[in-house]
């Protein structure tokens, strides 16, 4: 329950939406970090952040990104598998929330593009292309789905990204 000074329509709805951004980037961000540094061992974070140095520093840069990330998620070897099963547990109900806010409308409030949209966009662009779209994935982030992803009309159906990215810069 979001509790707000102001009980009218716009205060909820401020309510919500922090709340929504607030979902947005912890508990997805959460299961994103876990996913690309320690579920997948570091070879895709390797070859997307490290890979342009030489082999000793990219290593070493990989090793001390994984322990940082390790620190800042609380995942130690006492309690990896209790871990991943919140942090999972959390992106998921996350993600059944964002799809029941979202519903059959195309932006998440008013009818158009605000910081939430933006924000869940990048992550899922991300999750989709760079999680997903790996070998040997083990789809943990969505580990009883199938998804099937068509760029054009996922894109399409937010207005294409450089509209939502135009909008926001002259949103002033």
């Amino acid at each position: 329950m979001c509790y707000c000074k102001n009980n009218s329509t716009s205060g909820y709805e401020l309510c919500v939406k922090v709340s929504t951004k607030a979902m947005v980037s912890s508990w997805l961000y959460e299961a994103t970090m876990y996913e690309l540094w320690i579920a997948i061992v570091g070879d895709l974070a390797h070859h997307i952040y490290f890979s342009d140095h030489p082999w000793p520093i990219g290593k070493i840069l990989l090793w001390k990104k994984t322990y940082d990330v390790k620190k800042l998620l609380g995942v130690t070897s006492l309690n990896c598998e209790e871990r991943e099963a919140e942090i999972y547990k959390k992106a998921n109900e996350a993600y059944d929330a964002l799809s029941l806010k979202l519903g059959d409308q195309v932006f998440f409030f008013d009818n158009r593009p605000i910081d939430v949209d933006a924000l869940f966009l990048g992550h899922a662009l991300f999750v989709l292309h760079a999680l997903l779209n790996r070998e040997n994935s083990n789809n943990s982030i969505f580990p009883n789905s199938i998804i099937i992803f068509d760029p054009a009309k996922s894109i399409g159906k937010w207005r294409h990204a450089t509209n939502i990215i135009r909008i926001f810069s002259n949103d002033k």
